[in-house]
């Protein structure tokens, strides 16, 4: 089996990831992440088509949010960033535990 994703914004929530065409006009997007109780890595897919140079900079910016109430027993941890997904890490944990949100580069000048 494999954690199960659920895209929630801006998709219309489900498994199926926002396309490129939708990520474009946002500048964010969420998932929450529900434990199988063995797997260890999940990847998101956010199509916002970062570029090398925003990669090199350490962008997107990943946020975690703690859904379990017995805590981060997930220790979710970024291991990789491409242009249109990103690779988590994690301590296999049971139950929909962590929010994902992932928000692109953004600045008035870009």
């Amino acid at each position: 089996m494999a954690n199960t994703i659920n895209y929630e914004n801006p998709s219309a929530g489900g498994a199926t990831p926002p396309t490129a065409q939708v990520m474009r006009a946002h500048q964010q997007m969420s998932a929450i992440i529900t434990g199988d109780g063995a797997t260890l890595t999940t990847v998101i897919v956010h199509n916002m088509n970062i570029s090398a140079a925003d990669l090199t900079l350490g962008y997107p910016e990943v946020e975690f949010e703690n859904l379990l109430a017995a805590g981060n027993t997930a220790a979710t941890l970024v291991t990789t960033k491409t242009a249109n997904n990103v690779t988590l890490t994690n301590v296999a944990f049971t139950g929909a535990g962590v929010r994902v949100r992932i928000k692109r580069p953004f600045s008035p000048t870009r």
